[in-house]
């Protein structure tokens, strides 16, 4: 068996000084890569607000390719599906809306995904 430990999220300004260096504070764009180092996978809240596109997704990839072991993205669900549709006893909408709005995380998926939460 196969243990992942990671963080839900990477971009949390008072990791620095903490987590991040203090070189890095202003460098944003490049937190995920120093992230990845150290941890093995994350979690992406930010797809229950809303699907990413796939400009957005390959910018994730590309910023850990040089991980040797991979990288794991476990994504999260969007709140429409788990908090209004499944709570109303929607499955049919849930499921539809899940399948049909995910596409924008199909790349990922296919690359890298330790799955969905």
């Amino acid at each position: 068996m196969t243990i992942l430990v990671g963080c839900s999220g990477w971009s949390y300004d008072d990791w620095v000084g903490r987590f991040y260096p203090m070189e890095l504070a202003k460098k944003k764009g490049e937190w995920l890569a120093y992230y990845a180092r150290f941890f093995s996978t994350v979690e992406i809240n930010s797809t229950y607000y809303r699907p990413p596109g796939e400009r957005q997704v390959q910018s994730w990839i590309k910023k850990v390719k040089d991980r040797e072991a991979g990288f794991k993205y476990s994504v999260k669900m969007p709140g429409l599906v788990t908090h209004q549709f499944l709570v109303e006893g929607n499955e049919e909408k849930a499921l539809f809306w899940a399948i049909s709005r995910g596409l924008g995380c199909s790349y990922l998926a296919r690359v890298r995904s330790g799955g969905g939460v």
